[in-house]
């Protein structure tokens, strides 16, 4: 896709996302000006290999439990509640 430099600004998010899903994003000056840049995505860049084998582990999305929760809380004992 080709885009200005105003839209490139203005969309900048999802030009980004367009190449790093491998589309080859170009940047002119103006509605009909020459192309300056190009937006592609650097391959075997660390970011992806770190984001990647984040999302790997099992416990992705989930908490690790070290034990129930009755463990954690007890009940008062029937002195606290004298009184209420």
């Amino acid at each position: 896709m080709t885009y200005t430099i105003h839209e490139a600004k203005t969309h900048f998010s999802k030009l980004v996302r367009e190449a790093m899903s491998g589309e080859s994003v170009l940047i002119r000056r103006g509605a009909k000006g020459e192309v300056l840049l190009q937006l592609t995505q650097i391959q075997n860049s660390p970011f992806e290999e770190r984001l990647q084998k984040f999302k790997s582990r099992k416990y992705y999305g989930k908490l690790k439990s070290k034990g129930s929760a009755s463990k954690l809380v007890s009940p008062l004992p029937s002195k606290a509640w004298e009184g209420w």
